[in-house]
């Protein structure tokens, strides 16, 4: 679904940037080399701010795993499927 939208240019935009969906490259992944920048077991939640400090959700994911990649000003989410 998620993918489909990205496609189609209908994901929203975050902070002027359109965002983006991609399938995760099965043989190099790169990892945050600074710990601090890694993350295991968060709860995501996804939607469309309406004002300052609130946010229509839209879906969630347990058991969210982010990396923080700053040499190349990117942030991986990797989600179970199924979750």
């Amino acid at each position: 679904m998620y993918l489909d939208l990205s496609s189609s240019g209908h994901l929203p935009h975050f902070l002027s940037t359109l965002l983006s969906v991609s399938p995760s490259p099965i043989d190099l992944l790169l990892r945050a080399s600074d710990l601090s920048l890694r993350t295991a077991g968060m709860h995501l939640v996804v939607g469309n701010r309406v004002v300052k400090r609130v946010l229509e959700a839209a879906d969630a994911w347990d058991s969210v795993r982010a990396e923080v990649i700053s040499g190349k000003q990117r942030v991986d989410l990797y989600l179970k499927h199924d979750s």
